[in-house]
This record gives C-alpha cells, structure tokens and sequence, in this order.
C-alpha cells in the first residue's frame, strides 16, 4: 500500500555529472532540474516540438502540451517558460 505525505520536500534533482548536459542553456538545465528530466529526454520533446512546428510553419502552445508531449501539468504549475 502507497502513502504519500504531501508536505514533504521531494529531494534535490540535480544534473551534474549526466551526459548531455554541456549542451544545455542555463534556462534549461532549471527547467531540467525543476521537471526532472533528464537532457536525452528534454531534447527529445524540443526536437518534437520544433519539427512539428517546421512542417506545419506553427505549432499552438495547447498543441505541446496535448497531442505529441506528455509532461505532467503538474509539473508545469510552477513553471515560466519564455520565448
């Protein structure tokens, strides 16, 4: 049986030492830290999305988050992401 304890801090994510993380920006090693994906996996899904956009000349932000990207939104409560 699973319990969760809702007020505990979920520990440290960090990427230091993961392949693949000399090729991120600042922004988006946060943004990796803070989702907890790793860079294979965060490059995957901007690859998706800027492929998609490119064959279709856009891509909407509903889009990315329905059809061909599954992040869980709760992940993405307290996320900004600037463009």
């Amino acid at each position: 049986m699973r319990t969760e304890d809702h007020g505990a801090t979920p520990s440290a994510f960090s990427l230091e030492g993961i392949p693949g993380v000399d090729r991120l920006s600042g922004e988006e090693r946060k943004l990796c830290e803070h989702l907890r994906l790793l860079p294979n996996q965060y490059n995957q899904i901007k690859a998706t999305i800027v492929n998609i956009s490119l064959a279709r000349g856009h891509i909407k932000r509903n889009e990315a988050s329905g059809n061909f990207v599954h992040v869980g939104a709760y992940l993405l409560v307290h996320c900004t992401i600037s463009v």
